[in-house]
């Protein structure tokens, strides 16, 4: 296949992979070319590193899952301080996860989410009585994993809008942990 077409081909399936998540999520996602980066956030270089591709497509599922996991959040809790944290950590996922998206896009990676659900489907099984302990402990691992590749990006990236985005995502999701652990 020509490589026009083929970056053609990628662009297509990536924008579309865009517009499924963000349908998902609940969120209208404007078109690649009016989008706008979180402020405080430079472009990223059209002239990408390896590094910064596997970070967005290792930390995609993150922070997808823990979106799924805060989703469950208001139908099992009746702790108030849970329930606020979880809100804004669901909240806050969307719009990494659509970030990290435009990047991908913008690159002309291809890309398409993992859909394992298998750790809601396993905090679905718990008991009430449990379930915000069981919450808060797959959200810190998760967050956790979220923490480990967004530092392999710091100490390796060479892009400096992804490396901005991979410490905010260390500090945030260190924050979220500790609140989490005061919730014990």
């Amino acid at each position: 296949m020509p490589d026009i077409m083929r970056k053609s081909l990628v662009t297509a399936t990536t924008a579309l992979v865009v517009a499924v998540l963000s349908t998902a999520c609940g969120s209208d996602v404007p078109s690649p070319e009016t989008q706008r980066l979180p402020s405080g956030t430079a472009a990223p270089q059209a002239d990408h590193d390896e590094q910064a591709v596997a970070f967005a497509r290792q930390l995609i599922p993150h922070l997808g899952e823990v979106r799924d996991l805060a989703k469950l959040v208001p139908s099992r809790s009746t702790n108030a301080a849970v329930l606020d944290l979880a809100a804004r950590i669901g909240r806050s996922q969307t719009p990494d996860i659509q970030q990290l998206m435009r990047w991908l896009l913008m690159w002309g990676v291809e890309y398409v989410p993992d859909t394992n659900k298998e750790a809601v489907r396993q905090l679905q099984q718990v008991d009430d009585a449990q379930f915000d302990r069981v919450w808060t402990q797959m959200t810190i691992e998760r967050h956790e994993r979220a923490i480990a590749v967004a530092k392999t990006q710091l100490e390796n990236g060479g892009n400096p809008a992804v490396r901005q985005f991979a410490q905010k995502i260390v500090d945030t999701r260190q924050a979220e942990i500790d609140e989490m652990r005061n919730l014990a």
